[in-house]
C-alpha cells in the first residue's frame, strides 16, 4: 500500500521530511510510448528509471506519517457513506481539529499532515 505520484509530488511541496525513503515515485520520458511514464521504485540508484528521471518524489511509509503528525493525529477509521464504502474516500483521518479523506490509510494520514502543515503556516 503506497500513495500515488500526485500525493507524494504534494507531501515533498508541503516539505515533509524524509530520512531515507526506501520507494520512490519516478517520472521519466520514455522512448518507447515517446510519454512521460510514471514508476513506484524502490530507492535505488541503480534502477535505470531512477538514474533517468526527470522527477522524483520519494514516499513514506504510514508510521513516517503518523509520526510527523505528532500529538495532533487523533484517529483512523474506515468511511463508509450510508453504509456503503466510496473508492476515492474509504478512510477518514482525524487530527488537530480537522478530516482527512483518502482511498487508502496512508493516503488519508498524508492528506491529514498536509492540511496540518497549512494550518501552521
Amino acid at each position: 500500500m503506497s500513495i500515488d505520484y500526485e500525493l507524494a509530488k504534494e507531501l515533498t511541496e508541503a516539505h515533509f521530511l524524509f530520512d531515507s525513503p526506501e520507494k520512490l515515485w519516478v517520472r521519466y520520458w520514455s522512448q518507447e510510448t515517446k510519454q512521460n511514464e510514471y514508476h513506484l521504485c524502490d530507492n535505488n540508484l541503480n534502477d535505470w528509471r531512477v538514474e533517468q528521471a526527470l522527477e522524483t518524489y520519494p514516499v513514506p511509509t504510514l508510521e513516517e506519517l503518523l509520526e510527523a503528525c505528532g500529538a495532533n493525529f487523533g484517529t483512523l477509521g474506515y468511511y463508509t457513506e450510508g453504509g456503503q464504502p466510496t473508492p476515492d474516500i474509504a478512510w477518514k483521518a482525524f487530527g488537530g481539529g480537522t478530516t482527512a479523506y483518502g482511498a487508502t490509510p496512508i493516503s488519508a494520514v498524508a492528506r491529514l499532515w498536509i492540511t496540518l502543515e497549512k494550518l501552521v503556516l
